[in-house]
């Protein structure tokens, strides 16, 4: 039996799987002792397979794709790491280690070419930690198609490689805190910042694997192309907090927000209010100490080196911020629930409102915009809840304050017949296009018909238009143990049908999981199993300062970066150049699936399309200038 063959049958005699199903997987040749692939993949710490092989409706991958011998980010015959990017972009591989090895460290070397890319300043190493998939995220609600990758261990949560308590380096394969039942592989994630001032030409440097009888070292060459990815965060990628992370202290939510923005997110965070004096007409704001938590992140200093920031976006301050108004509880602002549609309350909304608005502009915080969203309103499916959204849009309106958008979530347009017989989407828009400025509506073909909104983008509405997640063939996936891809493919959505942004519903929920680091399954309703549907971001162990970032994370941000792509083509050299480059990857999706619902989305499901399709982009935007160097 060969060592591949014997591989797959320890799997299945492991996780109960189908051996024929298994075999069909298994690798003839054998692996190297260390091997390395791109982003958009997950590997099995016990075959070494990835786990898009496991895809349950087939493996998307061609039989003829050695990835452990070579692929668009390595090849074993010349022990080379290949990378290419932009400038102001970050650009990542993986890692493979097998077992067995002891006291192991990973040291990455500077990169030089025409300039100097320090490892010291621009190169994060993570050790992969992995997560137990018993049972798969159910496909019976909008969470996922159950499209996912199988049973077994998923690679997630990226633990900084200079982590205590025996959680970074040095390290053992099998690893002795992950404590995986003959594990054979442990994988590493490299970050490579490309600063925005290096000079276009092809870097080279080494990454080290020591340890006991044990030394590796790999060549490492980044070719950096003459473009340079926007600053500006076009696209905005939210990743919604009902206030937990706030509840953290000012310095850990400085970590959240500073991780947030180093991958081209940010965080939306609920309920943050400033205390209140006063009453009626007299009623304001006492600002000092909301000034001091949140300044820094509407002037743009949060994200700069003062405050331990390098990265994209350095000093752009948030783009969006909610305004605290609300009636559900205890958080309930300006006034109890109980007063809302009183004059008293009335009063209270508009006068806070002018306080926001003329506070901001007073310490120069223009640059943000305001969104004014109810959460106890969220979803509705009621006339009245409609009513309720479309009263608190004319208020905010008759405070007559500039830089304030009305935002209304909604998971019902398309199908509101279901609730109310004979709505339409006419009839939703008659309800709340009179106040509504941005829509935040799901991605579910059946619900929404974002055709309908898009128009509204233009004058005379200028309205912003977001979606908010769902599941294939509308969206990918953003549980643990869907497709790789599937946070990649949103701000990529986002482009292709000509919106604003996209929002994940929370980043920190840890649900009805005893321990997120151990049990995925945080489920988000009683009536399925959902594993890490919105915890993108770890909290802290022993020895492991939180935030800690996942490779779902790390995915958005290939999405978002894969956005600016596009923006830049389109731009150098029309939409269409760019719609031809991504058509073969990106079929349908959204409100236009090309499938059935609850099929698969029309989309490439091997990552390794996805990778070409950017290297195509940035070859076409350096084309396009005409001086590639």
């Amino acid at each position: 039996m060969s060592s591949a063959l014997t591989i797959a049958v320890g799997f299945c005699v492991l996780t109960g799987g189908s051996l024929f199903a298994r075999l069909a997987v298994a690798r003839p040749a054998e692996a190297p002792a260390v091997w390395a692939i791109g982003e958009g993949f997950r590997v099995d710490p016990l075959t070494g397979l990835v786990r898009e092989e496991f895809r349950i409706d087939g493996n998307p991958l061609g039989e003829d794709f050695n990835y452990h011998q070579r692929n668009l980010a390595w090849d074993a015959a010349r022990r080379q790491i290949l990378l290419r990017a932009a400038r102001n972009e970050v650009v990542a591989y993986q890692l493979q280690i097998r077992a067995p090895a002891r006291k192991l460290t990973v040291r990455c070397g500077d990169l030089t070419g025409p300039g100097l890319i320090r490892a010291d300043e621009d190169i994060s190493v993570f050790k992969q930690w992995y997560l137990n998939v018993t049972r798969n995220s159910t496909n019976k609600d909008s969470t996922t198609a159950a499209y996912n990758l199988g049973r077994g261990w998923y690679a997630d949560a990226l633990v900084p490689i200079d982590s205590g308590g025996g959680y970074g380096q040095p390290f053992d394969v099998p690893d002795r805190r992950n404590l995986i039942l003959a594990q054979q592989w442990q994988g590493l994630w490299i970050d490579i910042y490309v600063p925005r001032d290096a000079p276009a030409g092809v870097y080279n440097g080494t990454v080290t694997i020591s340890g006991q009888r044990f030394n590796e070292v790999l060549q490492v060459s980044l070719e950096v192309f003459d473009a340079t990815l926007s600053d500006d965060f076009a696209c905005e990628v939210g990743l919604n907090n009902y206030g937990s992370i706030g509840r953290k202290g000012s310095e850990l939510r400085l970590r959240y927000y500073q991780m947030a923005h180093r991958h081209r997110l940010a965080v939306h965070e609920h309920y943050i209010k400033p205390d209140l004096k006063g009453v009626g007409a007299d009623l304001r704001g006492v600002w000092d100490d909301y000034d001091k938590q949140m300044g820094k992140y509407l002037t743009g200093a949060a994200f700069t080196a003062r405050c331990g920031y390098r990265g994209p976006g350095q000093g752009r301050p948030l783009r969006w911020l909610y305004l605290p108004f609300e009636t559900l509880g205890s958080h309930a602002w300006p006034m109890p629930s109980q007063a809302v549609r009183t004059p008293e309350y009335d009063q209270a909304v508009r006068t806070m409102l002018r306080d926001f608005v003329q506070h901001f502009r007073r310490r120069g915080w223009t640059k943000t915009k305001l969104m004014f969203f109810v959460n106890g309103l969220d979803e509705p499916k009621t006339a009245q809840a409609v009513d309720d959204i479309a009263y608190f849009g004319r208020l905010a309106q008759s405070a007559g304050v500039e830089g304030v958008y009305y935002r209304a979530d909604i998971n019902h347009m398309h199908d509101m017949h279901r609730f109310l017989p004979d709505w339409t989407d006419q009839t939703m828009l008659d309800r709340l296009g009179p106040v509504v400025d941005l829509w935040v509506c799901v991605a579910d073909f059946l619900r929404t018909d974002f055709a309908v909104l898009l128009p509204r983008r233009k004058p005379p509405h200028s309205e912003v238009v977001w979606f908010y997640q769902n599941r294939e063939p509308s969206v990918g996936g953003y549980c643990l143990d869907d497709e790789t891809i599937g946070l990649r493919t949103w701000p990529v959505i986002v482009w292709k049908y000509g919106l604003d942004g996209c929002v994940l519903w929370e980043c920190t929920f840890t649900g009805e999981s005893k321990d997120v680091w151990i049990d995925p399954a945080n489920s988000v309703t009683t009536s399925g199993i959902h594993n890490l549907p919105a915890l993108m971001m770890y909290p802290a162990k022993p020895g492991v300062a939180e935030p800690v970032a996942s490779i779902r994370l790390k995915t958005f941000r290939r999405g978002a970066q894969d956005y600016e792509y596009l923006k830049i083509l389109e731009a150098a050299a029309g939409r269409p150049a760019a719609e031809r480059i991504l058509t073969p990857v990106l079929r349908n999706a959204l409100h236009r699936p090309g499938r059935s619902y609850g099929a698969a989305g029309d989309w490439s499901h091997n990552p390794q399309d996805w990778q070409r399709m950017r290297l195509a982009l940035l070859e076409a935007i350096v084309n396009a200038k005409g001086n590639r160097k």
